[in-house]
């Protein structure tokens, strides 16, 4: 036996074998479909109730959770490593300080708040700065952030001996600054949990330090206090800092003189905040006896000072005296406040309300001087992200009433497109528990819910290829009937439009017949005719695809038998090669290191293959089942015997338009255009090269920032907009770990044990 033998004999082999095991598959969906689909159902409920009764629900409060690159030599991992060993040596310090007695407390009868600013907890008082003073006039006292040279002892001591410009309040204004069982209003250290931005309306002028912006600003912080009724709280904004400053107790007074008197004391300071002695003092002001050398300075006095630059005006002032933004924040009271109907104020939910009423695409705080630029309300805007998420999660039904309707029009069975939707339903819940049980993973993103969507679409198309196969088997078996010249039976009684079609069927398959014994006859002309014939008969034969003649035809369990077979052969097949290409570019997404891509590419390629597994078992169970129960049930109830012609209309005119657009026109104006569109799209190509490579160019983040809204959005505004502007959070990001100083930590390596599918694990190595 040649090679070749053998390997036709394997051929067949194997050919004998599929089609034995599709005859056998095919009779046991055809015998026990009810028992298939049912067990199918079972298998999936429990599946998909074990994840959810088996371990914790996803959690989607954190939508940023696994967005980093995680892995060996990555940066993001090496940051983590050093967050979490800066977290455990504060601990360490931290108890050492608790242990020797050494750590500053705060008086407990003012019911401060902790603060975290550790690194400024050395004493400082006039004794040692004279001590200084009298050793070493001219050393270094405090190095300035911005300068090269620093500040002699010398000069320090002349700054804050200067008294020539003493400030005092009166009662009006300490009786604003003093707020009985609150926080120390004048503490630098005060969070900032309702932050309102302004900025001018007129871009030709954009300084806020004029009169008729301060007057609008006035005028909205009343508002803004009554809205947020916050009247008993600290607050803090420009015009009434200006009104502090120039000893009055409403800012509806200020003059054009307050607003330069204002910025000359500022512009006093400057130097002093440069080295940070401000913050220092500040931060030492209420934890122990302030320094009598600057207790009545215009720089120190009550922090209003550092409160202005840090918080109040953006970090162009002090080269400009102008600011083109500024912010009002108020804090929210200690105890809790309840309005008469028993619901909590300040709270993310009850802030959220009040953002969509009153903020959210509402010009009522633009009076033409100013307007609201950027808002940050208790830090809800993740909160508020999600919130969004969920509410968009309306279109899934919108997506699913599409698919239904679709599927009516086109299948004409209300079944069809629910069991199309229920399969993606216990898709998701296999997959489900292929991720949470199986796999043991705890990160569950959100971005996973988006599968849906695709699901959706990948099973509708499944069952419209199956069914589509169904119905051409169904066909073979119409006109194998007609040619045979058997009895045709119905699952229910024929309209008058079918009855006319299924008479032309007949006479005309009558007439093929003895069109053919003629040509037998004369074999001279057999060649020619018989191929006319035959093409007008293929030709007949693809225009009687009456849908509802076909479907109401009566078949047998043999004849169903015969047609599941087929089906298995070519729809399963089709159905089986997109669903594993289409899976296996998801997998691919394992490949890169950011948690969330590679989990949303791994749950939807479980997602993919379970829908392919419930297309060739329940489906196709769900197809013999729809055969043997719907078929009939419609056809004596005649649900489409009203308007098939409408359907039929309607699906001609799809069809005939699909056919000139796909084959036609776009088929021609491809291969005219050739060359202009292969120099287009290389022109793209280069194009897309250059923005990835070179310019813009593709780079990680450089902050911890993420963007749920658009940039125009109040809170996007206020992330990537604001706090850049305002020296107390770029203060804040150069401290943050993500931008380290240069750090030396020994005795651990850079390796990140934790594994990006289980962020919770706080392993460190």
């Amino acid at each position: 036996m040649t090679y070749v033998d053998c390997k036709n004999a394997v051929n067949i082999r194997i050919e004998f074998h599929t089609e034995k095991s599709i005859r056998l598959y095919s009779t046991f969906l055809v015998k026990y479909s009810w028992c298939f689909l049912l067990l199918g159902l079972v298998i999936c409920i429990a599946l998909g109730l074990s994840a959810i009764l088996g371990g914790d629900l996803p959690d989607f409060n954190d939508p940023t959770k696994g967005f980093v690159p995680r892995g060996k030599n990555t940066l993001t991992s090496r940051l983590f490593v050093l967050e979490r060993v800066k977290k455990e040596l504060d601990k360490q310090i931290a108890a050492a300080k608790q242990t020797n007695n050494t750590k500053i407390s705060l008086d407990t009868n003012q019911n401060e708040e902790e603060d975290e600013d550790l690194d400024y907890d050395d004493s400082i008082s006039q004794s040692d700065l004279l001590k200084d003073l009298e050793g070493s006039s001219d050393t270094c006292a405090f190095p300035s952030n911005t300068e090269e040279k620093c500040l002699t002892n010398k000069q320090v001591y002349n700054l804050l001996n200067n008294r020539s410009d003493p400030i005092r309040f009166g009662k009006a204004i300490e009786h604003q600054i003093n707020k009985p069982h609150e926080q120390m209003c004048t503490s630098i250290d005060l969070n900032r949990h309702y932050e309102v931005y302004f900025e001018s309306s007129n871009k030709s002028s954009e300084n806020l330090l004029t009169i008729e912006n301060l007057r609008s600003l006035c005028h909205k912080q009343e508002n803004l206090l009554q809205l947020f009724q916050l009247n008993s709280t600290c607050h803090y904004t420009l015009p009434q800092m200006i009104s502090y400053f120039s000893n009055k107790p409403n800012c509806s007074e200020l003059t054009e003189n307050d607003i330069t008197s204002f910025v000359y004391r500022i512009q006093r300071c400057h130097k002093l905040y440069q080295t940070g002695l401000i913050r220092l003092a500040g931060l030492k002001r209420y934890r122990t006896r302030p320094i009598e050398l600057f207790e009545y300075d215009s720089c120190f006095r009550y922090n209003f000072t550092f409160l202005s630059l840090e918080y109040l005006l953006d970090k162009t002032f002090l080269s400009t005296n102008q600011t083109r933004y500024t912010a009002m924040w108020f804090l929210k009271p200690k105890q809790a406040k309840k309005l008469l109907n028993g619901s909590e104020i300040h709270t993310a939910n009850s802030a959220y309300d009040l953002f969509i009423r009153h903020f959210y695409r509402n010009p009522k705080f633009d009076d033409g001087w100013t307007r609201i630029s950027a808002l940050n309300f208790l830090d809800i805007r993740i909160s508020t992200a999600m919130k969004q998420i969920r509410a968009d999660m309306f279109f899934v039904i919108l997506a699913i009433s599409l698919i239904v309707g679709v599927t009516i029009i086109y299948l004409r069975s209300i079944t069809v497109a629910l069991m199309t939707n229920i399969c993606v339903v216990f898709s998701f819940a296999c997959a489900y528990f292929a991720y949470k049980i199986a796999l043991g993973i705890d990160l569950f993103p959100y971005i996973n819910l988006m599968s849906t969507f695709i699901l959706i679409g990948i099973s509708c198309d499944n069952v419209f290829v199956i069914f589509d196969a169904w119905y051409s088997e169904k066909l073979d078996i119409y006109n194998e009937a007609r040619l045979q010249n058997r009895q045709i039976e119905f699952y229910g009684k024929l309209t008058q439009q079918q009855e006319q079609q299924y008479h032309r069927d007949w006479d005309y398959t009558m007439s093929v017949i003895r069109k053919k014994l003629l040509t037998k006859e004369n074999q001279n002309q057999a060649d020619s005719s018989v191929e006319n014939h035959e093409e007008e008969e293929e030709e007949y034969f693809d225009r009687i695809k009456n849908p509802d003649l076909i479907r109401m035809m009566k078949v047998n369990d043999e004849q169903m038998i015969q047609m599941m077979g087929g089906l298995l052969r070519h729809a399963a097949a089709s159905v089986f090669v997109t669903s594993f290409t289409t899976s296996a570019a998801f997998f691919t997404n394992m490949i890169t290191r950011i948690a969330y891509v590679q989990l949303f590419g791994l749950f939807m390629g479980f997602s993919i293959l379970f829908n392919f597994l419930m297309s060739i078992t329940m489906i196709v169970s769900f197809v013999i089942v729809y055969e043997k129960v719907c078929e009939p049930l419609s056809a004596r109830l005649g649900l489409f015997n009203h308007f098939p012609s409408l359907f039929d209309k309607t699906l001609a005119s799809l069809t005939r338009l699909s056919h000139v657009i796909f084959t036609v026109h776009i088929p021609r104006l491809i291969i005219k255009l050739r060359y202009i569109l292969i120099l287009v799209f290389f022109c793209f190509g280069i194009i897309g090269l250059i923005i990835v490579f070179y310019h813009p160019k593709l780079s990680p983040p450089k902050s911890r920032r993420y963007q749920f809204f658009q940039l125009t959005h109040p809170f996007e505004r206020f992330e990537y907009q604001m706090r850049d502007q305002f020296l107390s959070y770029i203060n804040e990001d150069k401290d943050n770990v993500t931008n380290p100083l240069l750090i030396f930590v020994f005795g651990i390596e850079d390796t990140d044990l934790v594994h990006p599918f289980y962020p919770e694990d706080s392993k460190i190595n």
